[in-house]
């Protein structure tokens, strides 16, 4: 566990927090993988590593909720126009 006492430093018209070695390495994160999901809820901040793609088909469908597209929601194809396979 690392505990440490980090400044906002002003970037543009934004605030920026800056994340050392240490905590990278500790998140388990590499150079070229920088991507952070951000949940902001009850006063807090909370900054967990984003994975580019599932690993398991749980994690696929985590937040579909079993719900089935009404005829509205449905995409409308068009004829085909040349020689796509039915």
């Amino acid at each position: 566990m690392i505990i440490k006492d980090v400044e906002l430093k002003t970037w543009g018209n934004s605030k920026a927090l800056r994340i050392g070695k240490d905590e990278m390495a500790a998140l388990g994160l590499s150079e070229k993988q920088l991507g952070l999901r951000m949940v902001v809820e009850n006063g807090k901040i909370i900054l967990t590593p984003k994975k580019s793609y599932p690993e398991t088909i749980e994690e696929l469908f985590a937040d579909y909720d079993g719900t089935v597209l009404s005829e509205q929601d449905r995409y409308e194809w068009d004829e085909p126009v040349g020689r796509e396979l039915l």
